[in-house]
């Protein structure tokens, strides 16, 4: 829902005009009618985001020391708005017409000076004005969607709530910001916040480079990369392909690239050295992780066991990962997905040696057998449950999430959703058909990317993004029924400019 602020001027002569001349040598004392405006330019506040509209009236004085006025030709004038950040001193260009009817993405300040010069083209004279600008924020919390196009330039969209209980979007966002590292491909975003110090920040992971957008200005600078908090040295280029996060607020942030490093990020302070290391050896990591509140759950690609990384107290940090014992390693099994749920337990699908599918429920407990003492992941086995039929489909699917509320697996094969059916006699993958919204029924295009979110209104959704080039990208909030069906209602449809390649939500 797109608001305006409109401005009625009936505007008379301001204090402020001054007339401009370029002295070339030639002087030439013929009379110019000045111009004047009807009104006076006064202060204003704009909510970044929204449209700011100004038109003034623009008149000429016809004679010189006279009051009599009368309208100019538009077309004999070039016209120029413009602001000046009193605090940084950065100038920036709002338009080039006769009058502002524009979006204002200034970052959020009350220290603008906004100048409307109006010049006749003949003789080059400018007549200048000027008022006062402060921009306030428009989010009260809102999606974040990283966006891909098709020769893999990254851009950042974002859609959310105001504080008036209205709707905005907001495109083109990474661009703005001035963050120049929007090639190679869309990896991931995340908002991290840490509210005792104020921190709170919109991380994007590109193919060229990791770096972050503080909030509320969505502005980049040059030192917003994460090469400079990493404790090793790494060059700019340097990225990450997935970020995880169990809830916002609270310093677990884990950021993996796509060779297996794993890095604990402290925003406060620094990355933690990569800790998919194992009795002092390097091993590769999946880029899935299974986040709960005290540690991490890994899984070895090359070895194929399972690994538990401690994040329980900061003052206990471990330098690497302990191989879990026994059964609970699952040695020779493959990995389909994890990912951490509402509860703090971590569930795992797996392809098991014997060639069967199974679902596990990891959960952590403290082992202060050792120092430094921590948590540790064990397996749930009264949870354990083989996957049959056609659970062999899990292996194909493009993308998976397990509802944080639940702990039931959708996935999705090119443009139709699945889920794994339990119960009611079902034991099998099934094709949800029915997807409606507002009563008509929903056909997806091709599925992008599919996510939950931990945190806000949504943290009980299913957000499925889609894209085609004839009807671009949509984004479905999807609502899973709790009982035996497990069918998925669709609750909001958000229009999105780019393909979806990773979803964040912020408040």
């Amino acid at each position: 829902m797109n608001k305006y602020i409109f401005l009625v001027l009936n505007w008379m002569i301001i204090g402020l005009f001054a007339s401009c001349y370029d002295d070339q040598g030639n002087y030439d004392y013929d009379y110019i009618q000045s111009v004047m405006l009807k009104g006076e330019l006064k202060d204003t506040v704009v909510t970044r985001g929204r449209v700011l509209t100004l038109k003034p009236d623009i008149v000429k004085i016809t004679t010189r020391g006279g009051n009599d006025t009368t309208a100019v030709n538009l077309e004999q004038y070039d016209y120029l708005w413009y602001t000046y950040n009193e605090t940084t001193g950065k100038r920036d260009t709002l338009g080039n017409r006769y009058y502002l009817d524009d979006t204002i993405y200034l970052p959020i300040s009350d220290k603008y000076r906004v100048t409307f010069s109006v010049t006749e083209k003949e003789s080059g004279v400018s007549w200048l004005s000027q008022f006062g600008l402060k921009v306030i924020g428009a989010y009260k919390n809102g999606f974040l969607f990283l966006t891909e196009d098709a020769s893999g330039g990254v851009e950042l969209e974002m859609y959310g709530d105001d504080a008036e209980g209205g709707k905005i979007r907001e495109t083109g966002m990474l661009r703005r910001s001035g963050f120049p590292y929007r090639n190679g491909g869309a990896n991931a975003v995340s908002y991290v916040c840490w509210n005792r110090m104020n921190i709170k920040q919109i991380w994007v992971a590109t193919g060229e480079a990791t770096g972050w957008l503080t909030i509320p200005d969505m502005l980049w600078q040059e030192t917003n990369l994460a090469t400079f908090m990493m404790v090793e040295t790494k060059p700019i280029s340097y990225t990450f392909k997935k970020m995880y996060a169990f809830k916002q607020n609270n310093l677990q942030e884990f950021f993996v690239t796509d060779d297996g490093e794993v890095h604990w990020f402290d925003p406060t302070s620094t990355f933690y050295s990569d800790c998919a290391f194992n009795s002092g050896k390097k091993f590769k990591a999946s880029t899935m992780l299974g986040v709960s509140e005290d540690g991490i759950l890994l899984y070895d690609e090359v070895g194929k066991y399972f690994l538990s990384y401690s994040t329980w107290n900061t003052m206990y940090a471990k330098s690497e990962s302990t191989r879990l014992s026994g059964a609970d390693a699952l040695e020779g099994s493959e990995l389909i997905y994890m990912q951490g749920i509402e509860d703090g337990s971590v569930i795992v699908i797996t392809k098991d040696p014997d060639g069967k599918y199974r679902r596990y429920i990891y959960t952590t407990s403290l082992d202060f057998s050792s120092y430094p003492p921590g948590a540790v992941f064990k397996q749930q086995a009264n949870f354990t449950r083989e996957l049959q039929n056609n659970a062999s489909m899990l292996e194909e699917a493009d993308h998976m999430v397990i509802d944080r509320g639940n702990g039931f697996v959708y996935f999705a094969i090119g443009n139709t959703l699945y889920n794994y059916r339990e119960g009611a006699g079902i034991d099998a993958c099934v094709k949800l058909e029915n997807l409606t919204f507002e009563g008509e029924k929903v056909i997806l295009d091709e599925i992008t990317t599919m996510a939950v979110v931990t945190d806000g209104k949504y943290n009980k959704n299913i957000v499925v993004a889609t894209y085609s080039a004839g009807n671009k990208g949509n984004v479905y909030i999807l609502q899973p029924d709790q009982s035996e069906s497990r069918d998925l209602k669709v609750v909001e449809v958000i229009p999105i400019d780019g393909k979806v390649k990773s979803i964040s939500y912020w408040q």
